[in-house]
C-alpha cells in the first residue's frame, strides 16, 4: 500500500510539472482515482 502511494505521488507530481493547464484538468480526475484505489486497497 505504502509503495503504490509513493508510486502514485511520484506520478502526480510528474504531471503536475507537465502543465499548469494540463493538470488543471487531471488532478481532480486523478484524486478521484486515487481514493476509489484506496477504498478498494482497503
Amino acid at each position: 500500500m505504502l509503495r503504490n502511494s509513493a508510486v502514485y505521488s511520484y506520478f502526480l507530481l510528474y504531471i503536475g510539472l507537465s502543465g499548469e493547464t494540463f493538470s488543471a484538468f487531471i488532478l481532480p480526475l486523478s484524486y478521484c482515482c486515487y481514493f476509489i484505489f484506496l477504498r478498494h486497497d482497503s
